[in-house]
């Protein structure tokens, strides 16, 4: 493993680390969608961990400018975005997604479709693909009370029983071809702690081995999952 030489940042450049972290908790969807843990090496040394991560070179002189807050927030972003798709690639890799002819693709069936499947676990989130986005909005346009809206927790399917799931919709950075039922309790999220805060994530100032006059942004989260319960986790389609 290549070791890094860390920079200390002033204020303002600690500021930008900062904003980075607060992206990355506010894109990642980990709490939701699974139960979530620190490695303690004492009681279990036998997982396999996967490090999710970018390293971004800055000239030297960008760690004293807090007005590029927008632009290093992607980087945040990006270690969540990746997170989702490695939990994807988790499910679609030991779980099968049950086929449904495409015109059972509609609210009525959908929502019957979702409640059955839903049945003997506590789902809270489910994950879509954005190709179906269109047909889900025109069910809300015509009326149809699957979704609940609201400023704090945006839109939730609401099921036949009454409970909610959170929607998180796909896209080109996190691609999704069938939909995802998720019980939290079905998959352990084993993360790392930072050495410094104890959170998932470490972001920090490194030197740039190839150029002096510039440091790199070095942000990872080092994690490992684990379906515990097959049952917990449902992944449908349709067509």
């Amino acid at each position: 493993m290549t070791q890094v030489r860390q920079v200390q940042p002033s204020h303002r450049g600690a500021l930008l680390l900062q904003s980075i972290v607060n992206a990355y908790y506010e894109s990642s969807i980990v709490e939701a969608a699974t139960r979530v843990q620190a490695y303690n090496e004492s009681v279990e040394n036998d997982k396999t961990f996967l490090q999710i991560g970018m390293r971004v070179a800055i000239p030297r002189s960008d760690m004293e400018k807090t007005d590029r807050v927008l632009l290093v927030d992607e980087i945040g972003v990006s270690v969540a975005t990746g997170e989702r798709n490695y939990l994807r690639d988790i499910w679609l890799k030991n779980l099968e997604v049950e086929k449904h002819p495409a015109h059972e693709f509609t609210a009525t069936s959908f929502r019957h479709i979702i409640h059955k499947l839903s049945s003997g676990i506590n789902p809270t989130i489910m994950f879509a693909p954005i190709d179906k986005y269109v047909e889900v909005a025109s069910w809300i346009h015509a009326g149809e009370p699957i979704i609940r809206w609201s400023p704090s927790h945006g839109a939730n399917f609401v099921l036949e029983d009454g409970r909610e799931l959170k929607i998180v919709w796909s896209n080109k950075y996190a691609p999704l071809d069938c939909f995802i039922l998720v019980d939290r309790s079905a998959t352990h999220w084993t993360f790392k702690p930072d050495s410094s805060s104890g959170g998932r994530l470490t972001a920090i100032y490194v030197e740039n081995e190839k150029d002096i006059g510039k440091v790199d942004f070095y942000v990872k989260t080092v994690v490992n999952a684990d379906v515990i319960n097959r049952t917990g986790v449902r992944l449908f389609s349709f067509g």
